[in-house]
């Protein structure tokens, strides 16, 4: 910092580094900072399995710095740990090098190309998948096909597929490239996408949207708390039931996909391209820059402290050890 003597320090993703050390040398040093947040990494920083409920306060307390949260769920998850609500900012996640429209085929009635993209984990909402292109093949609806893109626990889903019968309908293809996976999305009507109400904000379904492929998204999710049911996206309770019922109104031609389908492709490229998110950023860190400016020599206070900080440390380590 003192070689360089930045503006403003912008933080990302300040896990297994020390994160609370960082913020309170850039405190100590005075030097103005805007954290960025994809999840909720200060509250994790100061949980400590909640044993040490104060520290999530004391830390809110000395912050001078802003925030910038991708979604109203990670702000509540930070917020109940470590007060963040009167100095935050809300921006959405971006994707690169979107376009205004694509040249696509939509869905006309005859067969529902369904996609899901992402970690094949519990919490993805992916395991749901299988049962529910069982039971609309039950209703009748055969005419439809699901593509299963990324990395995890492959056979349990393998298992899943073959428990409910529906390997004709269901192909497993692992991760494929980020270019590939484009072009996936824009053969794709529409994305399946479950995941938990918890998910800070994913891209996959921004990614498949600016391809035209419809995201099918949970009511409650980060993602769902920037795009518009029946507008740019559809969404569904993401059980079973939920998805059984969106996707059989699509395929009954109850649903204005193509519609939805341009409608998308605009709407991330307008608000969510990195050429329309990356202004406000700039505008913070532009404010946090004009707030003050490193205060100077007192960068051997921090020096000092961090020795201290790590004795302390290692002497606590060496007695936890000592008594085992």
């Amino acid at each position: 910092l003192q070689a360089w003597e930045p503006d403003v320090c912008y933080l990302w993703n300040l896990v297994a580094v020390g994160g609370l050390g960082i913020l309170a040398a850039l405190e100590q040093v005075q030097m103005p900072w805007v954290w960025h947040l994809g999840d909720s990494i200060p509250a994790d920083l100061c949980n400590f399995g909640g044993e040490l409920q104060a520290l999530g306060a004391q830390v809110a307390e000395q912050m001078s710095g802003r925030l910038i949260v991708c979604s109203r769920i990670v702000m509540d998850a930070v917020d109940r740990v470590v007060p963040i609500e009167g100095r935050t900012r809300m921006l959405p996640n971006w994707v690169l090098g979107t376009a205004e429209s694509v040249e696509r085929s939509y869905f006309e009635g005859r067969h529902l190309r369904m996609v899901f993209a992402g970690r094949v984990a519990e919490e993805k909402g992916v395991f749901i998948l299988p049962e529910v292109v069982a039971r609309l093949v039950e209703r009748g609806h055969t005419n439809l096909s699901l593509e299963i893109f990324g990395g995890g626990d492959l056979q349990h889903l393998t298992d899943l597929v073959d428990e409910y019968g529906v390997a004709d309908h269901v192909t497993q293809h692992g991760p494929i490239p980020k270019a590939e996976l484009r072009q996936r999305f824009r053969q794709a009507d529409v994305l399946v996408f479950p995941t938990g109400a918890d998910d800070a904000m994913p891209m996959v379904p921004l990614e498949a949207a600016a391809e035209g492929c419809v995201p099918i998204i949970p009511t409650v999710s980060g993602i769902s708390e920037w795009l518009i049911d029946g507008v740019n996206c559809l969404k569904a309770d993401a059980t079973a039931d939920g998805y059984v019922e969106v996707v059989a109104r699509v395929l009954d031609r109850k649903v204005a996909l193509e519609e939805i389908s341009r409608r998308a492709v605009r709407s991330v490229h307008s608000d969510f391209d990195i050429q329309a998110v990356l202004p406000a950023v700039e505008r913070e860190l532009i404010l946090a820059a004009a707030a003050g400016t490193m205060a100077p020599g007192r960068s051997t206070d921090v020096q000092r402290l961090a020795l201290v900080a790590d004795a302390i440390l290692r002497r606590y380590v060496m007695e936890m050890y000592t008594s085992l």
